[in-house]
């Protein structure tokens, strides 16, 4: 560790503290809060109490000199934030993770647990400063902390956790959306360590703080998550009008994403705002294939509308010449499909291809073939798979 430049000094105050060696503070900042702390000593005298209790400012004197203050310090030499813990002192007062990521709350309150273990003894710093000895001061009131998951689905359980002075009540608060006001729904007792925890079933959005020996937390939230859903009708002829619709969370904005037949890549083409029972819906017009789905929350599964296919005979007719004519069939389909005309005679089980044709760019198709004596079925069926409706024509 550094210390005032005098050798004599750097020889009276080497290290000694069982829980941090050398750091990286500088030797001005470190001569700067002892300097600080002999004045402190001169202006308090031998008359002063020896069990007074440290001030606040004792312990800011005491990171001024640790660390010049700085709760993110970590200089890479295996001691970290404000108060220049190593990893097995911070995991021995119950930290977890590095010192210098936590809160300067939490590392506040790790730092009077390890005092009321060993005093001023870890801070080498706390000799320099002249710090007197007092255990009640790790039981200052400390402010309790308290964590929530960001979201959850309904019904789920949401594990509520915290941290306050260890053996404290800690009274947990709750509003529910879309409560005005927070309610007092249970008191906890913090453990040995400081760590307190209780669960909740979430049915609303919920907003929670935690309150102990008179110092609140700060308010967190865990928002309830709303499923997505989407539906759409399976087909639908070409140039038809239809409707998607689906649920969400109610009053908030769906967008719908889209994907036409041939492209790689879904796009959002409808902003869309929910009813107060969550219902939402927009229209679409059936120009070619399209798979779609809603984001909302979270992402609705993806599902798709085809475009139908339709024949008749042109002139439309159930009733042909007799003996051997040439047919023709006309209908929509998905544009730039292939087709194909599916014909059986009467009494015969069996489908045979009659006409093979490309759909247009427009949706159209005709397709010509030869129709066989007496009657006979036949439909027609895009590369889409839409089948059209099953017709019977009588020669």
């Amino acid at each position: 560790m550094s210390h005032p430049a005098s050798r004599t000094g750097a020889r009276r105050y080497a290290y000694q503290g069982r829980h941090r060696a050398a750091s990286g503070t500088s030797t001005a900042v470190r001569s700067a809060a002892l300097s600080a702390g002999v004045v402190a000593a001169v202006m308090v005298g031998a008359a002063a109490p020896a069990s007074a209790a440290p001030s606040g400012d004792a312990w800011y004197r005491l990171r001024v000199c640790e660390s010049g203050n700085n709760y993110r310090t970590n200089t890479g030499n295996g001691y970290y934030g404000a108060y220049q813990f190593d990893l097995g002192t911070w995991r021995s007062v119950g930290g977890t993770g590095l010192p210098s990521d936590a809160s300067p709350a939490e590392q506040d309150y790790r730092a009077r647990l390890l005092y009321q273990q060993r005093g001023w003894a870890p801070w080498t710093c706390a000799r320099m400063l002249g710090l007197s000895e007092d255990p009640s001061y790790g039981y200052v009131a400390v402010t309790p902390t308290i964590r929530a998951p960001a979201s959850a689905f309904a019904n789920r359980v949401v594990r509520v956790t915290g941290t306050a002075r260890p053996g404290a009540t800690v009274e947990v608060w709750l509003r529910e959306v879309p409560r005005r006001t927070f309610r007092h729904v249970r008191n906890v007792r913090a453990d040995g360590n400081g760590r307190w925890a209780t669960a909740f079933r979430l049915g609303h959005t919920s907003q929670y703080y935690a309150r102990a020996e008179g110092r609140r937390s700060a308010v967190v939230t865990t928002r309830l998550l709303i499923r997505t859903t989407v539906i759409g009708p399976r087909a639908d002829k070409l140039g038809a009008i239809y409707r998607i619709s689906g649920q969400a969370r109610p009053l908030s904005t769906v967008v719908v994403f889209f994907k036409a037949n041939g492209r790689q890549a879904f796009a959002p083409k409808r902003w869309v705002r929910s009813d107060r029972y969550g219902r939402w819906s927009t229209p679409w017009r059936a120009t070619t294939d399209y798979q779609y789905y809603a984001r909302g929350d979270l992402r609705s599964r993806r599902t798709g509308t085809s475009v139908g296919t339709t024949a008749s005979t042109a002139p439309a007719t159930s009733r042909l010449a007799a003996g051997p004519v040439r047919v023709t069939v006309t209908g929509t389909a998905r544009p730039s499909a292939a087709l194909v005309v599916y014909l059986r005679r009467a009494g015969s089980t069996r489908f045979v291809p009659a006409a093979r044709v490309g759909v247009s760019r427009t949706g159209h198709y005709a397709a010509g073939f030869t129709a066989p004596s007496g009657s006979f079925d036949y439909f027609a069926m895009s590369s889409n798979g839409q089948l059209s409706p099953l017709r019977r024509v009588t020669t």
